[in-house]
Order: structure tokens, then sequence, then C-alpha cells
């Protein structure tokens, strides 16, 4: 684990940020949810929207400027140029909600 990471993680400081990331992701998302926003098929046949790539690349940025030294796997990315061929010991899975059926289909929980 790297140092940074270790820090936060025994400070608290780390679940702070992870909330205070997923906050911003959503007030991002909110405003595609029950607009009509497009929805694309990707090749597992599971829907994608452009609140989904823009969360994800707002986590994905959050997380390098705090911790630049973890890897990061995120759903979109790995669906559009593949998995990483390696990632470290610690590093970040990235799934935002805005692709899910609930945030398409405009229901009340997601």
């Amino acid at each position: 684990m790297t140092h940074a990471l270790e820090t936060d993680l025994a400070s608290g400081a780390l679940a702070e940020t992870i909330a205070d990331i997923a906050e911003e992701a959503a007030r991002l998302i909110l405003p595609y949810w029950r607009v009509g926003t497009a929805v694309e098929t990707k090749s597992d046949a599971s829907p994608v929207t452009e609140a989904d790539r823009a969360a994800e690349a707002l986590i994905l940025m959050r997380l390098a400027e705090r911790w630049p030294e973890v890897d990061a796997v995120a759903e979109e990315a790995v669906a559009a140029d593949g998995a990483p061929v390696s990632v470290g010991e610690w590093f970040w899975l990235v799934d935002p909600p805005a692709g899910t059926k609930g945030v398409v289909l405009g229901r009340g929980s997601f």
C-alpha cells in the first residue's frame, strides 16, 4: 500500500474523501436523471450514458489528484479500451451508477 493511502486509511481521511468524491459524482449524475438521456448499449448488452462516462471521468480525476500512485480500473474505460495488463497490489475499481437500468428508466432508487 502507498504511504498516502495507508495514512489516509488509518486516519479516516480515506472514507471522508471517498464520500466527498461520491457526492460530487452524484451531483453530476442527477441532472441526467429523468430527462430522457440518450442510452447506448455496450458489447455486453448493458446500458451506458453520458452521465456514466462523465461520473467515471470525475471519479478517476479526483482519485488521481489525491492518490496518483494508485492504479484505477474503471468500467467504461475497460469497456472502451480493454482491461489493463496489470495493476499494482492496491487499485481502485470504479463503477459509477449512472448507466444502471434504474437511472435509465428514471426509477426513484438506483
